[in-house]
């Protein structure tokens, strides 16, 4: 058979626009990285002493300060370097940091010996007199820190997760839900009232053909080899076009799956937003094991993830795990000390303590970038 040039070019042409991608189109998210840093930096005017800000942010993490640190805080509310509207808050976090300090903390918890481990480390860290007892009528915190209110909070950690990408993505367009089977009880929890969206199940490495075939990144190439079959001397730089109506994913996945499948994804398109919880990274060893999740969207901010270096644990589970306990000691100071009606910040971010109320998490939102996080703590 012959094929008219005509025929070949307007092949061609139509093929290059159905694999023409648009560049921008990524939504930009809140991440809140900076949330805590702003805060205090708001409250301390350009001509402050540099150690200033350093010592105001230890301040509403609730940190001991030392006695020169004490004295150029008193100093700078005196002079004014601390701005007027804060000096009121800053001067009574000032006592309540010296009664935290000159008490004895009372810690009353059952739970794992893993967990045992890390809030006795901790406390040791804080340089705070304390008292902790672990008997079967304490409070019970889970072995899987992720999966425990801890006391002060209405939702775990992950389900805090869950519910932010939840409300940010189910409620807009289709979005392809990827999940393998360790999680397929949360992916049927989510069909019951959210049938409108694809879910795949993946499992094992079989995952490949199903996304290509969902993703339609099969029809792409066959037209590629189609153009290719007319003309052999045709050399064709194929960039496959995937369907339009798709335009995010969610990842119910763990670790194993995760690590090949979203690099697997993003070798098609730059385009795909792709989210998931912090699971998807729970059993990496480091954060040097993020490199295979760039650009991925997790409801925690990018200092929330950076901190977890400073740990001395052999995954990031329990490096994470450790920074939510250090959270749970500190909101007990706060209680403990009737630090109510003010701001404090933690691990997760800037929050407020409000007697017999429910502590939020200020979560954000992170596109994971590991170059950014280098060398920070």
């Amino acid at each position: 058979m012959k094929v008219s040039l005509t025929f070949i070019l307007s092949v061609l042409i139509i093929f290059v626009s159905s694999c023409a991608t648009t560049a921008g189109n990524k939504k930009n998210f809140e991440d809140g990285n900076n949330r805590s840093k702003d805060f205090v930096l708001n409250q301390i005017n350009k001509s402050a002493n540099k150690d200033v800000p350093n010592i105001v942010s230890k301040l509403y993490k609730l940190k001991k300060l030392d006695k020169s640190e004490q004295d150029l805080l008193i100093v700078s509310l005196k002079n004014g370097d601390i701005k007027r509207s804060y000096t009121n808050e800053v001067e009574k976090l000032l006592n309540h940091s010296q009664e935290i300090y000159s008490s004895d903390l009372k810690i009353s918890i059952r739970t794992s010996e893993k967990n045992k481990e890390m809030l006795v480390e901790s406390l040791l860290k804080e340089n705070i007199l304390f008292s902790i007892s672990f008997s079967e009528n304490d409070l019970f915190i889970n072995d899987d820190v992720f999966a425990s209110n801890l006391k002060f909070y209405c939702q775990s950690f992950i389900e805090e997760q869950n519910n932010k990408l939840e409300n940010r993505l189910l409620r807009e367009e289709k979005i392809l839900i990827v999940f393998s089977s360790e999680y397929e009880e949360d992916a049927n929890a989510l069909m019951l009232n959210n049938s409108d969206h694809i879910y795949l199940r993946i499992n094992g490495d079989d995952y490949e053909n199903k996304l290509q075939k969902i993703l339609e990144i099969n029809n792409s190439y066959n037209k590629a080899e189609l153009v290719s079959s007319f003309d052999k001397s045709l050399k064709i730089e194929h960039t496959p076009r995937l369907r339009q109506d798709l335009k995010k994913i969610y990842f119910l996945v763990g670790y194993n799956e995760g690590k090949s499948v979203v690099p697997f994804v993003k070798s098609f398109s730059t385009d795909l937003q792709l989210f998931s919880s912090t699971r998807i990274f729970h059993e990496a060893d480091s954060l040097n094991d993020l490199a295979d999740f760039e650009n991925l969207t997790i409801p925690v901010s990018k200092n929330f993830i950076a901190k977890a270096e400073k740990n001395n644990f052999d995954n990031l589970k329990k490096k994470f795990e450790n920074l939510l306990l250090e959270d749970y000691i500190n909101i007990e100071k706060a209680y403990q000390n009737n630090i109510f009606n003010s701001k404090i910040i933690l691990n997760t971010g800037l929050t407020q303590i409000n007697r017999g109320a429910c502590v939020e998490r200020n979560l954000g939102f992170w596109n994971i970038n590991i170059n950014s996080i280098a060398g920070q703590s």
